[in-house]
């Protein structure tokens, strides 16, 4: 644990294990872990930690995985502008010292914003490529979260069937990797998608929302649970249910009041 960590005594351990300082990145861990548990502020501290202790160590595979767990932070908060500055520091240090997978961690990351800043075109065109270079390098690190995002983008321009056929795509390779980080904020994303196509079935897009709750729920991840929540919600509202969308939010009364002043707690409390 980061608390147990001691620069000065723990550092060489970069070398015996993955190449990066275990100190940054347990911190930069426990900060995504704490946002999973609706503890922003501490999310926040984590992470910044991560980037302080990286800065001292002056480690560079180092430093760029305190870029990632920033950019990432911002992803997670929907804030594009943080996420493309901290995306564009992680791919000048890729660059300068040739670290292949954190660099195409760094295009998505910046292609993500770049396309929630308005540039749709040309930051799915970026996304595409990172998610293109994570697979050239035999990894397939956070793969289906950004297959997921990705989706979810195409779906914003129209393409909602190519969105579906990633999305699909992503929910197989993590059940098939076990790798389930953020499966839940996936699959929530394939009921939103799903549920703008018209026709769609009520009772599948429900089913999705339902299962991306319990997942969260089992991962003990609130905020995840909220968001797939607050999306059932407004799906029920669309659907003139208005009082079951209630009892849909109920439960997390005491989450967004916690969350007060957060996004997600603003497009929570719209629906309550």
């Amino acid at each position: 644990m980061a608390s147990d960590y001691d620069p000065d005594r723990h550092h060489a351990l970069t070398y015996q294990y993955s190449g990066h300082d275990p100190g940054v990145c347990s911190q930069c861990f426990a900060g995504l872990a704490a946002w999973h548990r609706g503890a922003l502020d501490r999310a926040d501290q984590r992470c910044r930690g991560a980037l302080a202790l990286a800065e001292r160590l002056s480690h560079p595979l180092t430093t760029a995985l305190a870029f990632w767990g920033m950019s990432y932070l911002s992803i997670f908060n929907r804030d594009p502008e943080s996420s493309l500055a901290w995306a564009k520091k992680e791919i000048t240090v890729c660059d300068e010292y040739l670290l292949p997978l954190l660099k195409s961690q760094g295009e998505f990351q910046a292609g993500w914003a770049i396309a929630q800043l308005g540039d749709a075109k040309a930051g799915i065109a970026q996304m595409e490529r990172g998610t293109q270079a994570i697979r050239a390098t035999g990894a397939e690190m956070g793969l289906p979260y950004f297959l997921s995002l990705l989706g979810e983008t195409l779906a914003c321009t129209g393409q909602r069937d190519h969105a579906i056929d990633l999305l699909e795509t992503a929910i197989a390779m993590a059940r098939q990797n076990g790798s389930h980080f953020l499966l839940s904020e996936v699959v929530r994303t394939k009921a939103e998608v799903l549920a703008q196509l018209k026709g769609s079935d009520a009772k599948e897009v429900e089913a999705l929302f339902r299962s991306a709750i319990e997942i969260a729920t089992k991962q003990n991840a609130p905020l995840p649970s909220l968001r797939a929540a607050t999306g059932w919600a407004r799906f029920l509202i669309h659907k003139r249910r208005r009082a079951q969308a209630r009892t849909v939010l109920k439960p997390y009364a005491q989450l967004i009041a916690n969350l007060a002043g957060s996004r997600d707690a603003a497009l929570a409390a719209e629906l309550w």
